[in-house]
């Protein structure tokens, strides 16, 4: 099994594989929240949306490169604060 690589955002490489990425939860959506690290921001996609704008986590996902940017397809969220 493939293990999770922690990463900052603007780190990310455009290929598909199992991340770890820790930030602020800037903007929250129906189908995921946007995230921010300090190096970049990225979409978190997640089903049932549980986090809060201004909270402190950690997602684990799958990475999911496209032309116009990145997505994490989320397997589950840590809360940090």
């Amino acid at each position: 099994m493939e293990p999770y690589r922690e990463l900052l955002i603007s780190k990310l490489p455009n290929e598909q594989l199992k991340v770890s990425v820790s930030g602020v939860v800037v903007n929250v959506q129906e189908n995921g929240f946007l995230m921010d690290d300090g190096s970049g921001q990225v979409v978190a996609l997640q089903e049932e949306v549980k986090v809060k704008e201004g909270a402190y986590v950690r997602v684990f996902g799958q990475l999911m490169p496209f032309v116009e940017g990145k997505e994490i397809q989320t397997f589950f969220v840590q809360d940090l604060e």
